[in-house]
């Protein structure tokens, strides 16, 4: 069960698919998550990436993000997105984006769309070079101040040119890195 934990839409309880390989941010990393965010949330614009079921943008508009820009490529973590949305009365303040991630940041850049905060949760499955070359186009659509934060195995780290790691905060065998741009 993945609730919201926070904001006007505290409580709710999410729509999960059985059975798949959607694996929810754990609510402890979560909640220390936005704590370590909450000056950051308000009126920001959001953009999740690798969003599965949209728990951080949903959970971001909650607490009072402007708006949230999700990007998966899965029919049915998509379809869950929906319903999330309309389920806490958030779609107003969405998009949805069916693409490849790379593929969306290449669009989103040609668009000129930057974000204040950008979420990064990429299967755990995914090679550490199509990650750090996915956080090195964040960087790209990233508002001058905003983040990057990529949920990844505490084992691994990521260094990329563009950005400066300002933190990492571990939980178990989890890790949040926090990125800023360079400069």
């Amino acid at each position: 069960m993945v609730k919201v934990t926070g904001g006007e839409a505290r409580g709710h309880i999410l729509y999960v698919p059985r059975g798949l390989k959607i694996r929810p941010t754990a609510g402890r990393v979560r909640e220390s998550l936005f704590n370590i965010l909450n000056e950051y949330i308000t009126e920001a614009d959001i953009l999740d990436l690798f969003a599965g079921i949209g728990l951080l943008g949903i959970e971001s508009l909650s607490r009072g993000a402007r708006r949230a820009t999700f990007v998966d490529k899965s029919k049915i973590s998509l379809r869950y997105l929906r319903r999330n949305l309309e389920k806490t009365k958030l779609s107003n303040k969405s998009e949805i984006i069916k693409d490849d991630i790379r593929k969306a940041l290449e669009n989103l850049k040609n668009k000129k769309e930057v974000y204040d905060l950008i979420f990064l949760d990429p299967p755990y499955n995914i090679n550490d070079k199509y990650i750090e070359k996915t956080l090195s186009d964040c960087s790209n659509v990233l508002k001058k101040g905003g983040r990057i934060i990529l949920e990844h195995f505490s084992k691994n780290k990521f260094e990329v040119e563009a950005l400066r790691i300002e933190r990492v905060k571990r939980y178990g065998g989890t890790s949040l890195s926090f990125y800023e741009i360079m400069g």
